[in-house]
C-alpha cells in the first residue's frame, strides 16, 4: 500500500492528493446508495399494486337503495374515482318538498372505492322523503354527479316489534301396552359357499396430456433483476479496489 500511496503523492498536488484522502468516505457512501436505489427501483417495479385500481371513473351510491326507509345515523356507501381526473367530492341532500334546497352533508379529498363516502345523522332533520346526490369535482372545476336517490326519514314512526305467538299446551296422551307372545321357531341352516377373489387388472392414471410450464415472462424477470445486482455488487467492488490501489 505503501508503494502506490508514494507515487501517487509525488504525481499528484498535495491539495488534489488531500481532497481525494477526503472523498474516499462520501465516494463509498454514494456507491452504496447508488446500489440501494437500482435495488428498490426494481424491487417497486416487480412488486403487484397492493389494490387493483379500476381502469374506468366510476361515481356512484349504493347504499342506502332507493325508497330506503332510515332512522338515526345512517352511512353513505358508494365510489367516487375519476382515474387521475379527481379534485374532491361531496354529498348533499333535500327535501322532496323543496328540490332545490341542497344541503352539504359529508365530502372528502380523497378518491373512495366501493367504500364510505360519508354519514348522515337522519335525526337532525324532520321525518319524510328526502333526495340525495353525490358530487365528484375535477381540478378543472367541472363535475360528474349521479342521479338523486329518494329516501324516507321515519325517526318518529315507532319501531314495529313481532307479536309472539302463544304454543298450545300438548294434551297428554295414554298409551296402553299389550303383551305379545312371541313364538321362536327354529330355522334351517343353509350352507353358502365363500366368494372366490378374481384378480382385475387396475387401470393406471392417465398422464396428462400437456405439462404446464412456469410463466417465462416471471423467470426472465427474476433472472435480469438477480443479474442486474450482481453487476452492481461486481462494479462497486472494482470501483473499491482502484481507490483503495489509488490511495
Amino acid at each position: 500500500m505503501q508503494r502506490w500511496r508514494q507515487p501517487l503523492s509525488r504525481l499528484l498536488p498535495h491539495a488534489f492528493y488531500d481532497k481525494l484522502l477526503d472523498m474516499r468516505k462520501p465516494l463509498s457512501v454514494s456507491l452504496l446508495f447508488l446500489l440501494l436505489f437500482v435495488q428498490s427501483t426494481m424491487l417497486s417495479q416487480a412488486a403487484p399494486p397492493l389494490y387493483p385500481l379500476p381502469q374506468q371513473p366510476a361515481w356512484e351510491i349504493t347504499s342506502p337503495v332507493a325508497n330506503a326507509r332510515l332512522r338515526g345515523t345512517i352511512e353513505i356507501r358508494g365510489s367516487a374515482y375519476l382515474a387521475g381526473n379527481f379534485s374532491r367530492y361531496y354529498l348533499e341532500y333535500a327535501p322532496a318538498s323543496a328540490p332545490e334546497a341542497w344541503v352539504y352533508m359529508d365530502g372528502s379529498p380523497n378518491e373512495v372505492i366501493d367504500g364510505l363516502l360519508g354519514s348522515w345523522d337522519t335525526t337532525r332533520i324532520p321525518d319524510g322523503s328526502y333526495f340525495l346526490r353525490l358530487t365528484v369535482v375535477k381540478p378543472d372545476g367541472n363535475y360528474e354527479r349521479t342521479p338523486l336517490r329518494q329516501v324516507v326519514v321515519v325517526n318518529a314512526e315507532p319501531t314495529v316489534t313481532p307479536t309472539p305467538t302463544e304454543t298450545p299446551t300438548p294434551t297428554p296422551t295414554v298409551v296402553l301396552f299389550t303383551p305379545t307372545v312371541v313364538v321362536v321357531q327354529p330355522t334351517a341352516v343353509r350352507f353358502t359357499p365363500t366368494p372366490t377373489m378374481v384378480a382385475t387388472r387396475t387401470s393406471l392414471p392417465e398422464v396428462p396430456s400437456s405439462i404446464t410450464l412456469p410463466d417465462m415472462g416471471i423467470v426472465f424477470n427474476s433472472v435480469l433483476f438477480g443479474a442486474l445486482v450482481a453487476g452492481a455488487l461486481f462494479a462497486f467492488i472494482i470501483i473499491v479496489n482502484l481507490i483503495k490501489r489509488l490511495i
